[in-house]
């Protein structure tokens, strides 16, 4: 049998044969997975560049000077938050110019010592109705982080675009030269806007209400010597201003009274009544101001009860729950914007 060894049987003479060199068969095999890891791993590399290459372009149809910064220990990561109404302060501390609160939560990392420039826009979102301009940017005071890992919250307050449309709220985080580190923009919401109210006057006060709305009542009589103002808006919602001269009866009961009173009666007479949020502050007269937002039957509602000069009012937004946010800011600009005439013979005197 080793004769036989390295010859193998044929119909003619025997033919000479090299021995199987299983160590190259072993070693060929190695160098083909290794060319197959590292195709695999350049594919990788390949998918990841592309991959920034992708965010950094989207950053830039945000922001075309967004310049980041490759290679480099550090990062900013700007979250905008959805603004609410909001009041710019006038230098004896009163509120002024209605506008919108912006916020953001920015996360940098290796800029500690760095100085940074927020810079606050309001911009139409898509096709705004009548959008015109957006809001020129508004640059805050720079940021300095403490550390190279730091988390700061921003805010800033920004003028309300002139017209009523769906636009976004935009922040860029700058460095003092102007060069964009981070940038975002957030989720569409509803601008009431400087033009959306017109000037409404009655015997007893003066207020705005918004244009174009339906006014199915018009100070109307109703009970208890009550006059009611209903406006009715392009999605079913309402603004009511419902108001009384306060009788001697009443003289002392705030509108925090009157809340109570009538929560008691919608929970023990609708099982669905739920509670949003309630607020009370002190008005200009030293009075509480009470907004208290809920839900019944499948509408969302806010009523602001106060006492102003000598009259009571109910300032009430209705709407379904996919318009409760602009109806109940549209409610608060109302009701803020409300001034009571004196009346004659009213036992309250006008403060």
């Amino acid at each position: 049998m080793a004769e036989l060894r390295g010859r193998k049987q044929g119909s003619g003479p025997d033919v000479e044969t090299s021995p199987i060199r299983w160590d190259r068969v072993a070693a060929r095999s190695r160098r083909n997975r290794l060319l197959v890891g590292l195709v695999l791993a350049l594919a990788g590399l390949a998918a990841v560049i592309a991959a920034i290459g992708i965010a950094f372009a989207g950053k830039a149809a945000i922001d075309p000077s967004f310049s980041p910064p490759i290679l480099a220990n550090t990062s900013a990561a700007v979250e905008v938050e959805t603004p609410g109404m909001g009041w710019a302060l006038v230098p004896d501390n009163r509120s002024g110019a209605r506008g919108y609160l912006e916020r953001a939560s920015v996360q940098l990392e290796g800029l500690k010592g760095d100085q940074l420039v927020p810079r606050w826009s309001i911009r139409a979102a898509g096709r705004a109705s009548r959008a015109g301009e957006p809001v020129p940017e508004i640059a805050s005071e720079p940021v300095t982080p403490d550390s190279n890992a730091d988390h700061l919250t921003l805010r800033q307050w920004v003028p309300s675009p002139v017209h009523v449309g769906r636009y976004v709220s935009r922040l860029r985080l700058t460095t003092l030269d102007g060069r964009t580190v981070a940038a975002d923009i957030g989720s569409p919401f509803f601008v009431l806007g400087r033009d959306c109210c017109r000037r409404y006057e009655t015997p007893t006060f003066i207020s705005r209400l918004p244009r174009g709305w339906h006014l199915r009542e018009d100070f109307t009589p109703n009970d208890d010597d009550r006059h009611v103002t209903l406006a009715i808006g392009p999605f079913n919602n309402s603004i009511d201003i419902d108001t009384s001269v306060i009788d001697a009866e009443n003289l002392n009961k705030s509108g925090l009274f009157f809340q109570h009173v009538q929560e008691r009666g919608l929970a023990e007479g609708y099982a669905d009544y739920s509670r949003i949020d309630k607020r009370v502050w002190q008005g200009p007269d030293g009075e509480p101001i009470v907004e208290w937002s809920y839900r019944v039957e499948g509408d969302a509602f806010t009523n602001i009860l106060f006492y102003r000069g000598p009259s009571g009012f109910a300032v009430l937004g209705r709407s379904g729950p996919s318009h409760f946010r602009e109806t109940r800011d549209l409610t608060r600009l109302i009701a803020r914007s409300l001034v009571a005439k004196p009346v004659a013979g009213s036992p309250r005197a006008v403060r």
